[in-house]
């Protein structure tokens, strides 16, 4: 068995398979400027072509051709907000076809409409032969450039966030394998502890409550992607963490966990309250008045069976004094890189706030009931 992690590591790290076809589009540096100015310059010799060929005789409707590519460049770029915020709503993906076509018909109407008030002033006369139904194709092809452009930029955003997610899932697996080649050695350690300490029971209490831990930490990394639990999962293996913190700070520390069993069956990402934990006893040590005290609490904002739309609210809760992430690396890397994981599964729906008061330092998570 102390074998295995070896051998995985060892495929991991070998493994250079690309994640997806965007991730070679990255190697280039196909972001979102090249690809708007790419394909909109791309776009822009259809109008010069029909300003080279003399297609219509008047110079004033040729360049209200020309002008086209700038327009629409402008417009799509100050959709960009709009649709990044609305991404970030996770909203389905009939959702998200009804508000581009709705969209695209809505600004393509009101970009011909801005077209022809322009065009007017610039003498243009829409009522001669070679105009007939130039209108309506100008409004479909209007409408149907703003519609292809939603599509591949939700696309392309959706590609991104299951790329950076898939990543950062093999990093942590990575790391997670790495790590397991010191506990294989550990269990079998603490195993021997247990057998030569029967007669002494805390002996035997706080190896059996450190192995439980030590299991879950273990576990953590055999999941893919969002790697799902039941908040009771963690409770029950932070609950030996605790018990053996408590056995080295003795009465220095004091915990409570408080969570509604309610709350306790709903799935949350893997190691939600553990990095939250470690920093309110590591900090809580350094600026708290003894007995530090530290307090886990969850609850949903709704009762009874899973509602869509509910939310938990996870609080992790420490007397002292907030640190300020400048000035300590790993308090800063381990909330920013909670504050990431539950952003890429969640999007807005989900919030990381420090909650800094007198004498009190809390940490409030909210996230959206997932079954």
């Amino acid at each position: 068995m102390a074998d295995q992690p070896h051998s995985q590591i060892t495929e991991l790290a070998s493994d250079r398979r690309p994640l997806s076809i965007l991730t070679k589009a990255w190697v280039f540096g196909l972001s979102f400027w090249p690809l708007q100015i790419g394909g909109w310059a791309f776009f822009s010799l259809l109008p010069l072509g029909v300003w080279l060929t003399h297609v219509f005789p008047d110079p004033m409707m040729r360049l209200v051709f020309l002008i086209r590519p700038v327009t629409g460049f402008a417009i799509t770029c100050a959709l960009r907000p709009l649709c990044g915020w609305i991404f970030s709503k996770k909203w389905n993906l009939g959702v998200l076809f009804l508000f581009s076509l709705l969209a695209s018909v809505i600004i393509g109407s009101v970009e011909l409409l801005g077209t022809l008030w322009i065009a007017s002033l610039l003498g243009v006369n829409w009522d001669g032969p070679q105009t007939h139904g130039l209108v309506s194709a100008m409004f479909l092809m209007r409408s149907g450039l703003l519609f292809l452009w939603f599509v591949l930029y939700f696309s392309l955003k959706n590609l991104r966030q299951v790329v950076e997610l898939e990543a950062r899932t093999r990093k942590a697996e990575l790391q997670l394998l790495y790590a397991q080649v010191n506990p294989h050695f550990l269990f079998n350690a603490l195993t021997t502890i247990m057998e030569v300490g029967k007669e002494n029971a805390q002996v035997v209490a706080l190896t059996q409550s450190l192995c439980s831990y030590l299991r879950f930490a273990l576990i953590q990394g055999q999941g893919q992607g969002e790697n799902l639990h039941p908040l009771r999962e963690e409770l029950d293996a932070l609950r030996g963490y605790l018990e053996v913190e408590k056995a080295r700070f003795q009465e220095n520390l004091e915990y409570r966990i408080e969570v509604e069993d309610a709350a306790a069956r709903f799935s949350v990402p893997s190691a939600l309250i553990q990095p939250l934990l470690e920093n309110a006893i590591k900090y809580g040590q350094r600026t708290s008045p003894r007995p530090l005290r530290v307090k886990i609490a969850a609850s949903l904002s709704t009762q009874g069976p899973e509602k869509e739309g509910a939310l938990l609210h996870l609080t992790v809760s420490n007397t002292g004094s907030w640190i300020d992430p400048r000035d300590s690396t790993s308090l800063g890397s381990g909330i920013s890189n909670l504050r990431n994981r539950l952003h890429l599964i969640y999007g807005e729906a989900a919030s990381l706030r420090p909650d800094p008061v007198e004498g009190m330092v809390s940490v409030h998570v909210t996230l959206p009931i997932k079954p």
